[in-house]
């Protein structure tokens, strides 16, 4: 091409031949003019170009012959060009990246207790920059509060290569279950060639290097569930089993503060507090049916997260008062839309706590 002469091409695609990729990424301007062993770009741009030829056009390097030095050091240029691409295992990189989860389901959180969370990492074929994660929601919204963080729960969006990121989601704002995307960004180490087609016969279609760094993203679908934690009360005759309706309780936390407070028994005896917090409760009656005596014990009880604990109360009309305490656990793997395999696990385990031969006072008469 003569100085002052240009012309235009247009790039729909990338360079797929390997061979000849191999031969643009060990030519000039992904190999230094030093490393070429050229003294300037012409030499370096000149060497690559006729690498080219060789390959497209089945040239014979070996007849070629140097003028100068300047063109001997083309030629040598030339020849290591074609010689390392021949030697090369370098293969085109994809620019897509890959996401992994490190578990299947959202677990408690090991720093804080309030928060389910998981691991992600994320794989790509060769070198990338630093890389930027964002959520979002297309079939229902996020839930409130959630959160992108490193494993320490520093809240971020940007990580290096090999960091690690985590998302943290408040136990108390898994109302429904639900699915977000994890979306990547991050630009990657593939040495891109394209290919520039002229306007017509008359002129040169051209290779085209552009940034050793190219865009690349990645992105899956991960789903969250329902916080299924919660405990029932339920409050019965001890010899008949009657439920007993309208005996008011209330929920301690762990350190006996009040959360919930009269709570009501329905005409089945029973009264559930759901969407609870894994942790230790303390349950007490604070209002029993006339002609019961109201239990005076302070029923302690560790619930697990997802974990659905029973507490039966048996009392014994006029005399003294039993307490069941029933845990149910579920563990569950529910179907997702990529149509994984459901199963259900429930382990049931029953203690009983029972105070022998106590007499209590009568009330309610």
């Amino acid at each position: 091409m003569t100085d002052g002469f240009s012309y235009s091409v247009s790039v729909n695609e990338a360079i797929t031949d390997v061979n000849l990729w191999r031969i643009i990424i060990n030519g000039y301007p992904y190999k230094s003019i030093q490393e070429l062993g050229c003294n300037n770009k012409q030499e370096a741009f000149t060497a690559t170009k006729q690498a080219i030829y060789c390959y497209i056009h089945g040239n014979n390097p070996n007849d070629y012959q140097a003028i100068g030095e300047a063109g001997q050091r083309t030629l040598n240029a030339l020849n290591k060009i074609l010689q390392d691409a021949k030697n090369s295992k370098e293969t085109q990189i994809s620019n897509n990246i890959k996401i992994n989860r490190e578990a299947d389901t959202f677990k408690v959180d090991n720093i804080n207790k309030e928060c389910v969370s998981k691991i992600y990492s994320i794989k790509a074929g060769t070198t990338i920059t630093n890389y930027k994660v964002s959520l979002s929601a297309e079939k229902n919204q996020l839930p409130e509060e959630i959160k992108i963080t490193d494993l320490n729960n520093n809240e971020k969006q940007e990580f290096s290569q090999n960091e690690k990121f985590k998302i943290l989601i408040p136990i108390k704002n898994l109302k429904n279950n639900g699915s977000f995307n994890i979306k990547i960004e991050t630009k990657i180490k593939n040495k891109p060639v394209l290919y520039g087609k002229a306007p017509d016969s008359n002129y040169q279609d051209y290779a085209l290097t552009t940034a050793t760094y190219e865009d690349a993203k990645g992105k899956t679908e991960d789903d969250f569930y329902k916080n299924e934690t919660k405990i029932k009360i339920i409050k019965q005759d001890k010899d008949t089993k009657e439920k007993l309706e309208g005996v008011e309780f209330n929920l301690l936390d762990k350190d006996k503060n009040v959360l919930y407070a009269n709570l009501k028994t329905n005409k089945n005896g029973e009264v559930e507090v759901s969407n609870l917090l894994p942790g230790k409760y303390y349950i007490k009656e604070t209002n029993a049916k006339d002609g019961y005596v109201i239990s005076e014990d302070l029923v302690e009880i560790n619930v697990e997260f997802n974990q659905n604990v029973i507490v039966t109360i048996n009392n014994k009309f006029k005399e003294k008062t039993e307490v069941k305490i029933e845990h149910k656990e579920e563990t569950a793997t529910i179907e997702s839309s990529k149509n994984s395999t459901s199963e259900k696990t429930i382990v049931n385990m029953e203690t009983e706590l029972k105070e022998a031969h106590k007499k209590l006072p009568v009330t309610g008469m």
